[in-house]
């Protein structure tokens, strides 16, 4: 008995996955990162399973790489930002409360 195998194959979307990627390094952090991230997963899961074809794999995982480390430095910049703005203002009350 045939059978006919219909295989459903997936468009890889490692261009996009780097460019959010690249975005979350420059510009946007975790907007564009988190879902750079998540969208790299589900692509690596889909490359796994065979749902789609291995040849995007380093193009996913370098767009994964620059997600996550775009997500973590906007995040640490923004830690220390806010730790930089709060030592200013506490040096502006300290100053003013000396003049008056």
């Amino acid at each position: 008995m045939n059978q006919l195998q219909t295989t459903v194959t997936v468009q890889p979307r490692g261009g996009l996955i780097v460019t959010m990627g690249l975005l979350a390094l420059t510009i946007f952090g975790p907007l564009t990162g988190i879902p750079g991230w998540v969208m790299a997963n589900q692509d690596l899961r889909d490359i796994r399973s065979g749902i789609m074809s291995p040849a995007a794999h380093s193009v996913i995982m370098t767009g994964k790489i620059l997600s996550i480390t775009g997500t973590f430095f906007s995040l640490i910049s923004l830690f220390i930002m806010s730790v930089l703005g709060f030592s200013l203002l506490m040096t502006l009350v300290v100053m003013l409360g000396n003049m008056f």
